[in-house]
C-alpha cells in the first residue's frame, strides 16, 4: 500500500525567506515520494504554528489518516515542520503504533514506524524536545523584547484596529478612517443591547474593514477591549 499524505508547513510568512518555503517543501516531498515509490493522494499546504494546540490543518490530517486505512505513509519536510510540542507528538505516536502509519521526513531522509529501533524512537523524542525548546526560547525572547519596548513607551506590536504604527516616531497614532467606527463600537458595547456579532455586522455594513480589509469578528472586538486595558496601564 503506497497511498501517502503530504503535509508542508510554515509558521509565518518570514519563514518563506529562511529555506522553509511551502513550495520548496512541497517539491522536496514529491521528489521524495517518487524516489520511494509512494503515491501522494492528499496534501496540506499551510501556514500555522506548530506550538499551538488548535492546529486546524494538522488535526484534519491526523483524522484523515485515521479514517483511511489505505493510507500508510505521511511525508513531512523535517521534524519541526511536523511538531514542536508533546501534544502533537502523541498524536503522531498513535498513528504509528495503533494505526500502522509510517512517518517520512523528506529533507533528512528519516523514517519512523512500528519497526523503528528503540534508538530511533529515542532520537525521535529527543528531536521533538529540541524543537520544543527552540520554540520556547523564541517565545521567551519575544516576550522579553515586547516588555522592554513597553517599558520604553513603545507599543510592542502591530497597531490594533483604530490605530496605526508611526515608523518614524515608533508610537501609535489614531487611524482617522477607523476611529469613528471604533467609538461607535464601544458605545454599542456599553449600551448592553448589542452582542459582539451584532456590532461586527452593523459596522461592516457601515463600511468598517480590518487592517487586512476583512469583516470585524468577535475576536477583533475582544482584542479592542483588551487593548484599552493594556493602554491604560502602559500609556496612561
Amino acid at each position: 500500500m503506497n497511498s501517502t499524505l503530504l503535509y508542508v508547513r510554515v509558521s509565518s510568512p518570514g519563514q518563506e525567506k529562511e529555506g522553509y518555503s511551502l513550495d520548496a517543501q512541497e517539491k522536496l516531498g514529491h521528489e521524495y515520494a517518487a524516489r520511494k515509490g509512494l503515491t501522494i493522494v492528499k496534501s496540506w499546504k499551510v501556514s500555522e504554528s506548530a506550538w499551538r494546540k488548535e492546529r486546524v490543518a494538522f488535526n484534519q490530517m491526523i483524522e484523515y489518516a485515521k479514517k483511511h486505512d489505505e493510507v500508510k505513509h505521511i511525508i513531512f519536510d523535517v521534524l519541526d515542520r511536523m511538531t514542536r510540542n508533546d501534544f502533537d507528538k502523541l498524536k503522531i505516536y498513535t498513528l504509528v503504533q495503533e494505526y500502522g502509519k509510517t512517518i517520512h521526513f523528506s529533507r533528512s531522509n528519516k523514517v519512523y514506524n512500528r519497526e523503528s529501533s528503540t534508538d530511533d524512537e529515542f532520537m525521535f523524542d529527543i528531536e521533538v524536545a529540541v524543537a520544543k525548546k527552540q520554540s520556547n526560547d523564541i517565545s521567551r525572547k519575544t516576550k522579553m523584547g515586547m516588555i522592554e519596548k513597553a517599558a520604553q513607551g513603545i507599543y510592542p506590536s502591530t497597531a490594533p484596529l483604530g490605530y496605526q504604527n508611526n515608523k518614524n516616531t515608533r508610537i501609535l497614532e489614531i487611524n482617522d478612517e477607523q476611529a469613528p467606527f471604533l467609538k461607535k463600537a464601544f458605545s454599542l458595547m456599553a449600551s448592553g443591547s448589542y452582542s459582539l456579532e451584532m456590532i461586527a455586522e452593523q459596522l461592516y455594513n457601515e463600511g468598517l474593514r480590518t487592517n487586512r480589509g476583512k469583516r470585524l469578528n468577535k475576536r477583533d472586538c475582544c482584542e479592542m477591549n483588551q487593548f484599552q486595558k493594556i493602554k491604560a496601564i502602559f500609556f496612561p
